[in-house]
């Protein structure tokens, strides 16, 4: 058992990493070569910990430079882009949030992906809403239904209102 050299992550003598697809291999001498030490540079898995720790405390801006540090060592872990993705909601910069949600999708399917991005369209769409921007609103809202999985315990109603909230204001501003 040893790490992978470019992401971090266990794995077996002579296997690939299931996560970044790079592989590991173990050489006897390396125990007692003088001349091997470790890097000193964060490992991802190190990184994406202290981007979840820095959001946690409120320090966005923080933690979007290290899970971009992250992603620069393996851009393929889907759990990185989904954390990017929830990162940015919280800059309120909901574009590029989407743009990181989709890409976590493109590399896993996983349902909490689909559910944290309905959410951060729902937000959106809200935000949109008190903008007066009812047309690109209705464009979000849309979005985020489709986003739901249909097995999700998320409260799909409020996504309903919201969309009729947003109609009634379209046609509301058409009459008037």
């Amino acid at each position: 058992m040893g790490i992978c050299p470019n992401c971090g992550s266990w794995v077996d003598e002579g296997d690939i990493c299931m996560n970044c697809g790079g592989s590991y291999s173990y050489n006897d001498d390396e125990e007692d070569d003088d001349s091997y030490t470790l890097s000193d540079k964060p490992m991802p898995i190190e990184l994406s910990r202290e981007a979840w720790n820095l959001y946690m405390d409120f320090k966005e801006d923080l933690a979007l430079i290290k899970i971009n540090e992250a992603l620069e060592h393996n851009d393929k872990d889907y759990d990185n882009w989904n954390m990017k993705a929830i990162i940015l909601e919280a800059l309120k910069r909901y574009a590029e949030s989407e743009e990181c949600y989709d890409r976590s999708l493109e590399l896993s399917a996983e349902k909490v992906v689909f559910e944290n991005k309905a959410r951060m369209l729902y937000d959106w769409a809200s935000q949109l809403l008190e903008e007066d921007k009812a047309d690109e609103a209705k464009q979000v809202i849309k979005r985020a239904i489709d986003s739901i999985p249909r097995d999700s315990e998320e409260n799909i109603r409020k996504y309903f209102d919201l969309r009729n909230s947003i109609n009634f204001r379209i046609s509301h501003e058409k009459t008037y």
